[in-house]
């Protein structure tokens, strides 16, 4: 297995393979609110200082991954959406039909960014 930049190339029965390494950081959010949306902070606690929070930036990640409870589902977002403290992915459609600057479910999740049927055998 070699490493170059963020992509390894590996070996297995005589056929090579190539990946990139991604960066992750993996979130929980528990319930759905009523406005019918997931939410789940952008930022973190440095060295467990209590008043210190930073946000995450491109050097420290690549993606998070969201892991929402009530639904079991994930959600797939890019550091590059980020673009304040905390990110909402709407599930159910707003009362006011409001589409502008809406990160809809179906955009991040993981079932259709990734083939997910290769990791599990099969689709849900």
């Amino acid at each position: 297995m070699t490493k170059s930049n963020k992509l390894i190339y590996f070996k297995i029965n005589s056929l090579i393979y190539i990946a990139e390494l991604l960066k992750i950081q993996i979130k929980t959010a528990e319930n759905v609110s009523d406005d019918g949306s997931i939410h789940f902070r952008t930022k973190y606690t440095p060295n467990n200082r209590k008043n210190i929070t930073k946000k995450y930036t491109k050097d420290d990640i690549d993606y998070f991954i969201l892991y929402s409870l009530e639904l079991d589902e994930c959600y797939m977002v890019p550091i590059e959406d980020i673009t304040t403290s905390s990110f909402y992915i709407r599930i159910k459609t707003s009362k006011n039909k409001q589409n502008k600057n809406i990160h809809f479910r179906e955009d991040y999740l993981l079932e259709n960014i990734l083939c997910v049927e290769t990791l599990h055998g099969g689709p849900k």
